[in-house]
């Protein structure tokens, strides 16, 4: 009896852990050469970002390499889960947070204040363009300049909202814009 009870005891332990859904869903579709990081809002570096959902950013090969073509070269989408109002200053005020507080965690230099990120986006035909001045406490110690390119793919309100964020210092006709356009949202 001892054992027919451990036996089943240990059948639904294992029968749980089968079960687990992933706590935070894969947002974009990407190839297997792409690395995934997952932040659940609030993210720690970015505690004034009031969301709730989660930050799901995807790094090509090569990304954090400064002779690399893909250097600062990635997607994030953020999966929000309420039904969102934006523009283009909130965009831009939660990108300077986003920014400032990665980098002045990444920063490793004592005594070193960070350069502030500046953000300047225009509303396009689905989302926002724009340019972003940052810090770069990863590879360089130096201000780069990227690209930004922000998508808005609403769902329902009781779906939420889904934005896709593709950066890169590179101009908008470099080949890498192809590699980051072919992050979509996983259907």
């Amino acid at each position: 009896m001892k054992k027919i009870f451990m036996s089943l005891l240990l059948l639904g332990c294992c029968l749980e852990a089968w079960c687990q859904h992933e706590p935070y869903p894969q947002v974009l579709q990407a190839d297997s050469t792409w690395t995934r990081e997952v932040f659940p809002f609030p993210i720690h570096f970015a505690p004034e970002l009031k969301y709730e959902g989660y930050e799901e950013a995807w790094f090509p090969p090569g990304w954090i390499q400064p002779e690399n073509d893909a250097f600062w070269s990635y997607v994030f989408a953020w999966k929000i889960e309420k039904d969102i109002v934006l523009n283009d200053s909130i965009l831009e005020e939660n990108l300077k947070h986003y920014f400032d507080g990665l980098m002045n965690v990444r920063n490793k230099r004592i005594d070193f204040e960070i350069p502030k990120t500046t953000v300047h986006l225009k509303n396009a035909n689905i989302g926002y363009r724009g340019k972003i001045s940052l810090y770069d406490a990863f590879a360089t110690q130096q201000v780069l300049e990227l690209n930004v390119s922000i998508e808005l793919v609403k769902k329902t309100s009781a779906q939420g909202t889904i934005m896709i964020f593709r950066f890169s210092p590179k101009p908008s006709h470099h080949y890498v814009w192809g590699k980051l356009r072919e992050l979509t949202v996983k259907s």
